[in-house]
């Protein structure tokens, strides 16, 4: 008879370890939506009040790709050297750490890093969130 109460705690314990994990997925996968959710309404937002070389040239209507980017991510410490690359070789991408400018990372809408904006003409054409190729990144430039 001692046996049927281990047995009903032990189903207990599963059932809530499993509702835990449950509720743990459903908030990542939630995350993870909602940030894609949000970048996609931020395509066609018009850009204003940026300061800067960035404000410049987002003001002169011409094609502009901006990389945000924070020191801490892995992601981005793969994907900065390619937009350094591309920096030297274009004069209209620019570099954006959000942890020191963050008022221009929410005038893009940038919800996570590394997230990379294509601007043209003041508005937002493209945010792509996470790391991108070269060749990838290219062909918003040309």
């Amino acid at each position: 008879m001692d046996e049927q109460p281990e047995q009903a705690e032990g189903s207990f314990v599963m059932t809530t370890a499993l509702y835990v994990v449950g509720g743990v997925l459903l908030l990542f996968f939630g995350m993870q939506f909602f940030v894609i959710w949000k970048s996609k309404r931020s395509k066609g937002k018009k850009i204003e009040g940026l300061k800067g070389q960035i404000g410049k040239s987002v003001a002169n209507s011409g094609r502009v790709l901006a990389y945000f980017y924070s020191p801490s991510c892995a992601a981005c410490r793969t994907q900065t050297p390619v937009v350094e690359k591309l920096q030297s070789e274009f004069s209209n991408v620019f570099k954006v750490n959000v942890a020191d400018d963050l008022d221009t990372a929410r005038a893009f809408g940038v919800m996570a890093t590394p997230t990379t904006a294509i601007v043209n003409g003041g508005i937002v054409e493209e945010l792509l969130i996470g790391a991108k190729t070269e060749k990838e990144l290219r062909s918003y430039l040309h």
